[in-house]
């Protein structure tokens, strides 16, 4: 079977002023491997819904396997949700070397209301067949 474990309860971007993005500043989220398969994740999320007003859309949070520059790089998120190919291998004997990260940065709109934002990002197993 395949299964995943995300140890992060929570991506937590700290706190921005409109217009302002995470720049080199990530956050990150670390992808388990709880099977018997070496699998890959498939990741999207929610338009972050603000209090008391407001929403910053899912495009804006963007992610990376490796640390980024918000500006220069990283790939949107969307709702429709993209594979992503981590580096999480089944395990053989002992749990060593079965995690990876996804690294995490967003951007405030312009015209975003100076509120606190929260949305729902997902992560789902794929089954990796490259790494079988």
């Amino acid at each position: 079977g395949s299964g995943i474990e995300v140890v992060e309860n929570e991506i937590s971007f700290g706190f921005w002023n409109v217009g302002d993005n995470t720049g080199n500043t990530n956050s990150t989220s670390t992808i388990v491997n709880i099977s018997n398969s070496p699998i890959d994740s498939n990741i999207s999320g929610t338009n972050m819904i603000g209090s008391p007003s407001g929403s910053i859309s899912v495009d804006k949070i963007k992610w990376s396997l490796s640390g980024f520059n918000y500006v220069f790089d990283g790939t949107p998120l969307s709702g429709a949700g993209i594979k992503v190919e981590i580096l999480s291998p089944r395990a053989t004997t002992t749990m060593s070397d079965v995690e990876d990260e996804i690294y995490w940065g967003i951007g405030i709109p312009l015209d975003a209301d100076s509120s606190a934002y929260a949305g729902v990002n997902t992560f789902s197993v794929v089954l990796d067949i490259d790494d079988w």
